[in-house]
C-alpha cells in the first residue's frame, strides 16, 4: 500500500528498491514516516534512535508492510556511540544510495556533552556532521544527503564561542543556531563534495511547523503537550506532510541534479544571509572537526595562483610559500600570501572573514603540500 507521506511527495511510483538507506530519529515523527514510505516503496532501511523498544515497532512495521528493516541504537550526545553507528552501517552494506540526517530537537536545559559542547549544538549539528564524515566514502556516486533543518535559522548568526558554554543558554536560541548549522554544513558538504568528484547530492529541508513530530518532548510537560494539541489545528503541518518534505528531496527526479540547497514546500528556497556566507560555511566545516577530534573531512587540495609571475598559495593544513613583497593574511587557519601592490585589486574571496582574495586572471591549479607548512 503506498504511503501517504509518499503521495504528498509525488513520489508514490517510485521504485526504492535496491535502495539502502539509513534515517536518523526515525523511531518516531517525521523520520519514522519517512522511514516507512521508504520501506514501502521496497527499500532497505536502517533505522536509528535510542529507544530499542521504539525502533523494535518501526522495523516490524516496515517488515510487516513487505519491506526490510534494521535498528541501529545510538545516542547522539556521545561521540563514540555515532562512530560505532556508522561501524555498523559499514557492517550491514557496502554502500548507501540515501542518508538522511534528522534526528534532533528542542532541549531545555543547558548542559554540556562530554566533549565540552553544548547539548543542542552536538545533537543537532555535530552527530550529523560525525556521522556524515564516517559515511561519506560508503555514498555511492548517485547517493542523495538530505538534512532535516528549519526556518528557525531566521535571525541567527554563526557563534561558535557561544556552543562551548551554557552561561547564557536559552533553549530556542540553542535550537534556531543548530538549524542554521545545518544550512551551512549542507552548502560546504555539497561544494567540497563537487570538489571531489564524489557524484553525490547534499540539500536541506524546512519540514513545516510540525507540533505532533514529538521533537519538543523534552520541553516542560505542558509545553510539549500543547506542541502536540495542536497538530490537530488546520493550516498545522502534518507529520506526513513534513516527511513528505524529506521524501520529495531524497526520492523526486526534480531534485536529481541540485545540491547545496535549502528546500521549503519542496521547492529551493533562498535562506537567511547568515546562511549563505561561504567563509562561515568553511569556518563551521574546520570548527566541527576541531570539536569531534577528527581529521578534516573531504579536505581540499592546496591553490596555487599565479599572476605576472607572482605566486601565491592557500592550503587547507595552513601551509604557505612566503615570497618576496608579499605579505600574509591569516585568518584560523586559512592562510593566503598576496603581493602587497595588488592586495586592493584581487577580486576573488577565498572563503576568509578577513577578505583574502585571487586576482580574476589568476590561474589556479593543485599544489603540492609545502614541507614547511604547519
Amino acid at each position: 500500500m503506498t504511503h501517504e507521506a509518499s503521495l504528498i511527495a509525488g513520489v508514490e511510483d517510485i521504485d526504492c528498491r535496491g535502495m539502502t538507506t539509513l534515517i536518523t530519529g526515525s523511531t518516531s515523527g517525521i523520520g519514522r514516516q519517512t522511514a516507512e514510505a521508504l520501506g514501502a516503496g521496497g527499500a532497505t532501511v536502517y533505522v536509528h534512535g535510542r529507544d530499542a523498544q521504539a525502533g523494535k515497532e518501526v522495523t516490524d512495521h516496515i517488515t510487516r508492510a513487505g519491506g526490510t528493516a534494521e535498528f541501529f541504537p545510538a545516542d547522539f550526545t556521545r561521540r563514540r556511540e555515532i562512530i560505532e553507528l556508522a561501524d555498523r552501517v559499514r557492517e550491514a552494506s557496502d554502500t548507501l544510495d540515501l542518508l538522511i540526517n534528522n534526528a534532533g530537537g528542542v532541549f531545555r536545559s543547558g548542559q554540556l556533552t562530554e566533549i565540552g559542547v553544548e547539548y543542542t549544538f552536538q545533537v543537532n549539528h555535530l552527530a550529523p556532521f560525525l556521522l556524515t564524515a564516517e559515511l561519506v566514502d560508503q555514498l555511492n556516486s548517485s547517493a542523495r544527503v538530505v538534512t532535516t533543518a528549519s526556518a528557525a535559522h531566521n535571525g541567527t548568526s554563526l557563534n561558535l564561542d557561544r556552543v562551548r558554554t551554557v552561561d547564557t543558554h536559552r533553549s530556542f536560541w540553542a535550537y534556531s543556531h543548530s538549524k542554521l548549522a545545518n544550512i551551512l554544513f549542507t552548502r560546504e558538504l555539497a561544494r567540497r563534495g563537487e570538489v571531489h568528484g564524489c557524484g553525490w547530492t547534499a540539500n536541506c529541508v524546512h519540514p513545516g511547523a510540525i507540533p505532533g513530530s514529538g521533537f519538543t518532548r523534552f520541553l516542560p510537560g505542558p509545553v510539549s503537550k500543547l506542541a502536540q494539541a495542536l497538530d490537530r489545528v488546520p493550516g498545522v503541518t502534518s507529520v506526513a506532510e513534513g516527511a513528505a518534505e524529506l521524501l520529495h528531496v531524497a526520492l523526486s527526479p526534480r531534485t536529481d541534479d541540485i545540491s547545496g540547497r535549502y528546500f521549503s514546500d519542496q521547492v529551493p528556497t533562498s535562506p537567511s544571509e547568515s546562511a549563505r556566507q561561504p567563509q562561515d560555511a568553511n569556518r563551521l566545516w574546520r570548527e566541527s572537526a576541531s570539536l569531534l577530534d577528527i581529521d578534516v573531512p573531504l579536505q581540499l587540495p592546496a591553490k596555487e595562483a599565479t599572476w605576472r609571475g607572482r605566486l601565491c598559495v592557500a592550503t587547507e593544513r595552513g601551509g604557505y610559500w612566503p615570497h618576496p613583497r608579499s605579505i600574509l593574511l591569516r585568518y584560523s587557519h586559512h592562510i593566503a600570501i598576496v603581493p602587497r601592490t595588488l592586495r586592493d585589486q584581487w577580486l576573488h574571496t577565498i572563503a576568509l572573514p578577513r577578505r583574502c582574495y585571487y586576482h580574476s586572471n589568476c590561474r589556479i591549479a593543485e599544489a603540492s603540500p609545502d614541507p614547511h607548512g604547519s
